[in-house]
């Protein structure tokens, strides 16, 4: 599923972790992000590691430690966050060949790519930057 509780968390992560390192050059604590939105702390420190390990964040110990972003918002897509935290998005393939070889099974499973297809354009193409302009635009209206 590509809408999951933990890709939905690690989108909130990277978006809160962009607005506070504006204003601070700490790293942001996985804690204060699961508190800010309420969410449990161990599912949101274990995305935002999954995050850390894929170059997202950075993560440090210390006083000044937790997690800053690695990259610069423009440069992060929803489908950077979505296949970290769920893995490739894409459908499933039939083992079994002899469903594969059914021509109604041959023609749902093309349309199922080519609808996947969209689903990561549309993923790739929406940046946290975009979310951030979209949040500021909903404020101020």
């Amino acid at each position: 599923m590509v809408q999951s509780k933990a890709a939905t968390y690690g989108v909130l992560a990277v978006v809160e972790v962009t607005k506070r390192q504006a204003s601070s050059s700490s790293g942001v604590q996985a804690h204060d992000i699961a508190r800010t939105f309420g969410l449990p702390v161990a599912y949101c420190a274990k995305v935002m590691s999954q995050l850390a390990r894929a170059g997202i964040f950075q993560s440090g110990r210390g006083p000044r430690g937790g997690f800053k972003l690695q990259r610069q918002p423009e440069q992060i897509t929803l489908l950077d966050i979505v296949s970290v935290v769920n893995g490739q998005v894409a459908p499933k393939e039939s083992l079994d060949k002899s469903e594969a070889a059914n021509p109604i099974i041959k023609s749902m499973n093309a349309a199922m790519h080519r609808a996947f297809e969209l689903l990561r354009q549309e993923l790739q193409r929406v940046t946290i930057a975009d979310l951030l302009k979209e949040q500021a635009s909903a404020a101020s209206a």
